[in-house]
């Protein structure tokens, strides 16, 4: 009875902080229990940049490509870096940046993963060093930053993994064809509904930056011309958990499915069909 009484006390407790008015479809709180979960071992990155750039087994390393002025950038240069630094949305504020690294320059440099989709772009400044100080890892065409370095040499906030190269020629994707049908061995959680009142976790703008077209996330959350929506797959075969991140810019279905606690891209979504997926039925990582 008394280990009753202190239970009910204890929820108790726990249940006065919580509204009844919350509504969960619009959470002003980040509802999902996903933290980034790549383990420095399986960073597609390696644990150093010193171990990355001397393997040649997972990364191909294309051109490196210097800014001494803001006319030197591309479009995607200067979103890739509003989100690199945390400049406010506005080119001014990326002119400004370029223009005033008196002492250094602005080093991009483009790479692609051997035997898988994805590209990816190491942004940082130096003086021409081989090895600057720090830098961040940017996932291709998108603007989520998905690891970074420091001092030389640690790989840090790694969210991308080695990815097995899948060709699925006569094999069905896990999920099914169609988001309005999927596989009957998925199980598909409640969704959730994004707003500029959702705290963000790190992990969950890098992953909605990579699923989505659009770079600017302050016009993504506001729900201004479309809604965001995620929820949580289950492969009920093996327990294998994913994210699903989805929008409707021009009331078309866009987005992308991703291994749980990462930013990798295990298939892709557009108007209601899957495509692109690298999980065949007789194999789930």
């Amino acid at each position: 009875m008394k280990t009753l009484s202190k239970l009910l006390a204890v929820t108790g407790v726990l249940l006065a902080g919580c509204s009844a008015n919350v509504d969960p479809s619009s959470p002003t709180v980040d509802v999902s229990d996903e933290a980034v979960s790549v383990n420095a071992n399986e960073c597609v990155f390696g644990r150093s940049l010193k171990t990355f750039r001397a393997h040649k087994e997972d990364i191909g390393f294309g051109i490196t490509s210097r800014a001494y002025q803001f006319e030197d950038l591309t479009a995607e240069d200067r979103w890739q870096l509003k989100a690199v630094y945390n400049l406010a949305d506005d080119n001014a504020a990326v002119k400004a940046f370029v223009n005033g690294m008196e002492d250094s320059e602005l080093f991009i440099e483009e790479m692609s993963e051997l035997g898988g989709p994805r590209t990816f772009r190491l942004i940082h400044e130096g003086h021409g060093q081989i090895m600057p100080e720090s830098g961040t890892f940017v996932l291709g065409g998108t603007a989520a930053v998905v690891a970074r370095y420091k001092n030389y040499d640690d790989v840090t906030g790694c969210m991308v993994t080695k990815l097995p190269g899948l060709d699925l020629r006569g094999r069905s994707c896990i999920f099914g064809d169609s988001t309005e049908d999927f596989a009957s061995n998925i199980k598909v959680s409640k969704k959730y509904t994004i707003t500029e009142k959702t705290n963000l976790s790190t992990l969950r703008t890098a992953q909605l930056l990579a699923a989505s077209e659009r770079y600017d996330l302050k016009e993504l959350v506001s729900n201004k011309f479309d809604e965001v929506h995620y929820q949580t797959l289950e492969n009920k075969l093996t327990g294998d958990r994913f994210t699903r991140v989805w929008h409707y810019p021009g009331d078309n279905e866009n987005g992308a499915i991703f291994r749980q606690g990462s930013v990798d891209v295990v298939a892709r979504a557009g108007d209601g069909d899957i495509y692109e997926c690298l999980l065949g039925m007789n194999r789930s990582r």
